[in-house]
């Protein structure tokens, strides 16, 4: 995810986790003798390209040339940051992992780095000088795909870099990065992040990913400073721990229709217990942090229980794959819909969602309008998607039904002393006696309802209709759907039912 702002933070911290490699385990593919003509033992990068070039991971420019001081491409730090995953992941590296029949000389580690989330965009030019938040991005997916554990050194709160905006796309992998010494920027703690990268240095990053012991400690007065980026002289920032709320199991569920989950939790020593909780089983890695909350989805075949869920999330986030796709005071409103959530006993609201797409899953965050501190966290309650206190109450989860009654809207059939429109009637009537509300979506035309017992009809009955604004309805489908989902730009409503032939078949409606 170009940016992850903060999805990519979100990302970072909701993947499992495996025992760290040292670089120890490593076996050189190849010997370096002295060969490159333009690099010397005085050189602050010296045993990084060394060891590099050893691991098999960064070429030179020819047999004696490594030209240290020449900037490096995006299609060359896709390659390395491919190679740096297979390594990380399978402990060697076999470039039969990257084979392609593209002529083009990157298009096998351009694949691999897509099927492995490294890559989630096109680049109009894989010619072009990557830049250094580029290279903090791609490298930061790698590592987090790879599985292996990253160790915090360094503990800088959102902010503290002078020239990373925390709006950034990619500040949440530039913070990672830092955070784990690999990138640590320059004496005066900035990353530069909009300049290019040289050889040299990305020499230096490679082997910090790949060796723990290679890492920068902040501060640490041990460390000599070196050109790419050695040494802040100030004592790390203390930030607040992670609490995994909810690891999950990838429980696979078909698409039922359920339009929301959340728990209950007891918090002690940042390790968490649920008191109580509603298909909950349906995410993974629900993680709480000082300024988000985030948790994965999976998807595809037996995984679409939350597919509702999934489709109001998208359609009300500010940022998806590290790209802005509307301001963010646009999605607030929806943003709150979508989640409560009460930590100690105060309710926080939402001011983002951000998701990334990893292909079998999708990592969402949701993130506050303050921040909060985690480390004396003793309870958490939330609830994701949209749901009645009600329901929760007659399905025993009175917790999470409180925390709904607290923030329901109570509105009675008069708005601000004026009776309700035609069309505002119609919508209340079709949905209060209704068993279940799937789906709802509104557009200027009319609002999209999908679920059973509409209109209090039998509760077995699935209905999907539109209200229109001069308060008249259309019933366009009768049938238990498969999918509904509106597309990213909210224009054409997509669903899926299962034919007589047992094939599905998808319905598009534009409502343009």
């Amino acid at each position: 995810m170009k940016k992850i702002t903060k999805i990519i933070s979100a990302v970072l911290c909701v993947l499992m986790l495996v025992p760290c490699v040292s670089a120890v385990e490593y076996k050189n593919s190849r010997t370096y003798n002295g060969q490159f003509t333009d690099i010397s033992e005085s050189d602050w990068f010296y045993s990084n390209v060394v060891d590099a070039y050893s691991l098999g991971i960064i070429n030179g420019k020819s047999e004696t040339v490594f030209a240290p001081e020449k900037t490096l491409t995006i299609a060359e730090t896709i390659k390395i940051a491919a190679v740096c995953h297979l390594l990380l992941s399978t402990g060697e590296i076999d470039e039969r992992a990257f084979t392609s029949a593209d002529p083009k000389w990157y298009a096998g580690y351009l694949a691999y780095s897509f099927k492995n989330g490294i890559v989630t965009e096109e680049y109009e030019d894989y010619n072009a000088p990557a830049l250094r938040c580029q290279v903090a991005v791609l490298f930061a997916r790698a590592i987090t795909s790879s599985g292996v554990t990253m160790k915090n050194l360094n503990n800088a709160d959102f902010g503290k870099l002078p020239d990373v905006p925390s709006t950034a796309w990619y500040a949440g992998a530039v913070y990672k990065m830092y955070n784990w010494g690999i990138m640590t920027g320059s004496t005066s703690e900035k990353i530069n992040p909009t300049t290019s990268i040289k050889r040299s240095e990305i020499s230096a990053v490679i082997m910090r990913m790949i060796d723990p012991d290679e890492r920068i400690t902040v501060g640490d007065d041990n460390d000599d400073t070196s050109d790419d980026g050695g040494i802040v002289d100030t004592p790390p920032v203390v930030s607040s721990p992670k609490i995994t709320l909810y690891s999950g199991d990838h429980v696979s569920k078909t698409f039922v229709g359920i339009t929301a989950f959340g728990g209950s939790f007891k918090v002690a020593d940042s390790a968490a217990s649920i008191n109580e909780s509603y298909s909950i089983d349906l995410a993974d890695d629900i993680i709480l942090e000082k300024n988000n909350i985030s948790f994965k989805l999976y998807k595809g075949e037996g995984y679409e229980a939350l597919g509702i869920v999934r489709g109001w999330m998208n359609e009300a986030a500010c940022g998806v794959n590290g790209q802005y796709i509307c301001t963010p005071d646009k999605v607030i409103e929806k943003a709150n819909d979508l989640l409560r959530i009460r930590i100690d006993g105060k309710q926080y609201k939402v001011t983002e969602i951000w998701y990334a797409d990893h292909g079998d899953y999708t990592t969402y965050a949701f993130y506050f309008s303050e921040s909060l501190s985690t480390t004396n966290v003793k309870s958490v309650e939330f609830v994701c998607g949209k749901i009645t206190s009600d329901k929760l109450r007659s399905n025993g989860k009175s917790l999470l039904a409180a925390l709904l009654d607290e923030t329901e809207d109570t509105t009675d059939i008069t708005l601000g002393g004026e009776e309700k429109s035609d069309y505002e009637l119609e919508l209340s009537n079709a949905k209060d006696d209704a068993y279940d509300i799937i789906f709802e979506h509104e557009t200027e035309r009319c609002t999209i309802l999908y679920g059973r017992g509409l209109y209090g009809r039998d509760l077995n009955e699935y209905r999907l209709i539109f209200v229109f604004r001069d308060g008249s309805t259309q019933t366009v489908s009768t049938e238990k759907l498969d999918e509904i989902r509106m597309s990213q730009n909210g224009d054409v409503l997509y669903y899926t039912l299962t034919a007589p032939d047992e094939k599905s078949i998808q319905y598009g409606v534009n409502f343009n």
